[in-house]
């Protein structure tokens, strides 16, 4: 028999985890925040609404988001940038 025939002996060995999981409990409280979140967002949106009016209003919002992807774009090239910075000095000799 070569190298193939001989039977593979594996182990396998099981963990039980260290924390428990998270409760069905934690989970509802979680999902009822992001609820309360959203509603109370629009509800400030609604107000802010009625006394700009909807063309202020979707002005006022476009100008808002507008500069997002820009800033998103920022925060990935300083992310990316500065991993390479990190990793560029990790390999220099110590002093």
């Amino acid at each position: 028999m070569g190298q193939f025939g001989r039977a593979l002996n594996l182990t396998v060995s099981v963990v039980s985890p260290t924390e428990k999981s998270p409760s069905i409990i934690k989970w509802l409280i979680v999902g009822f925040s992001v609820i309360v979140m959203i509603v109370l967002a629009f509800l400030v949106s609604a107000i802010f609404m009625a006394g700009l009016g909807p063309v202020g209003f979707g002005l006022g919002m476009l100008t808002a988001l507008l500069p997002l992807p820009v800033y998103l774009a920022i925060i990935l090239w300083l992310d990316r940038v500065i991993g390479q910075l990190l990793g560029a000095y990790s390999r220099l000799p110590a002093c």
